[in-house]
């Protein structure tokens, strides 16, 4: 086995390994998975140049702490965090070449925000039948792949989106069925993220006290998405992420657009966000519009162009 190419001094909370989400499978009750900010993690891995979903390191929370075995490139792209190399700071959302022996330290600064951490070639745990993919101190990682890609000649970086707190959304099938009042409050009010969010579902609790607790009405079992809306009363409501079940008996009173879920992975707790309707052909051309600059910068990284 070739040498480890990363050893973990320090591990965080929730960090962990992501793959490629599992697609077309959730209706024998298999989760979508992979990255709760999907964007971010492909970014990442095109910074190195790996395929769009190599295996790379999600970090939630942090700090996490990291010793290079091997000299490699990486890239770490996404939102609240600090990076240092060796103790100096270092821009985020750029490719590093490292060299064995440099410590890479992350630092939520924000309490907030999701990164990725790629590595050319991908990265692997030291047992593939590990079942727990949760990042511990003093793991070894090893690269993914033999055959390594070949990267920009030269570090380079992306410019990420500004991050605000406007979600996009479709109505749901069940919004028919939910009292108007309640309706015109969802779209009306702010709602707040919970602290007891996971990757499951990000809780959501409504600002305007006027709306109660008035509970939804029962309903069988129904399928559910990442991005699905459930309104368990007219006070709160659940956004599903990329773990979450693949059915549900709350209403689905909207679901997110795929282009604002990564918003989510991202803010903080306590932020008020807020849901605004779009149509469907305007859902589409924000997922068109933001695929596009994936394929944009997945043809720089293959072709070895600078990045206007």
């Amino acid at each position: 086995m070739i040498g480890a190419i990363l050893q973990v001094l320090s591990s965080g909370i929730g960090c962990r390994f992501i793959s490629s989400p599992q697609q077309g499978f959730r209706d024998i009750g298999v989760v979508r998975g992979g990255a709760i900010d999907t964007w971010s993690a492909q970014k990442a891995n095109l910074l190195v140049g790996n395929d769009n979903f190599d295996h790379c390191l999600e970090i939630p929370y942090g700090p996490i702490k990291l010793m290079i075995k091997q000299s490699c490139l990486v890239a770490i792209v996404g939102y609240g965090f600090q990076l240092k190399v060796n103790g100096e700071s270092q821009p985020l959302n750029h490719s590093l070449l490292l060299a064995n022996g440099d410590k890479i330290e992350l630092l939520n600064t924000q309490n907030s925000g999701t990164s990725y951490l790629a590595v050319c070639g991908g990265i692997k745990p030291q047992h593939n039948d590990r079942k727990a993919y949760n990042l511990e101190k003093d793991d070894h990682l090893f690269q993914n792949k033999k055959t390594i890609p070949k990267p920009f000649l030269s570090s380079k970086g992306v410019r990420l989106e500004l991050l605000d707190s406007n979600l996009r959304v479709l109505p749901g099938p069940e919004i028919g069925n939910i009292e108007k009042d309640i309706v015109t409050a969802f779209f009306e009010s702010s709602w707040r993220i919970d602290r007891m969010s996971n990757r499951m579902g990000i809780r959501l609790s409504s600002t305007l006290s006027a709306t109660g607790t008035k509970p939804m009405p029962s309903l069988r079992s129904h399928a559910v998405v990442p991005g699905t809306l459930q309104m368990s009363n007219a006070n709160s409501c659940i956004a599903l992420m990329a773990d979450c079940q693949t059915t549900g008996g709350y209403p689905r009173i909207a679901s997110i657009i795929e282009a604002d879920l990564w918003k989510l992975a991202q803010l903080a707790v306590n932020t008020e966000i807020s849901f605004n309707a779009c149509s469907p052909d305007d859902a589409r051309d924000e997922l068109l519009s933001k695929t596009y600059a994936i394929n944009r910068l997945s043809y720089a990284s293959s072709h070895q162009k600078s990045l206007r």
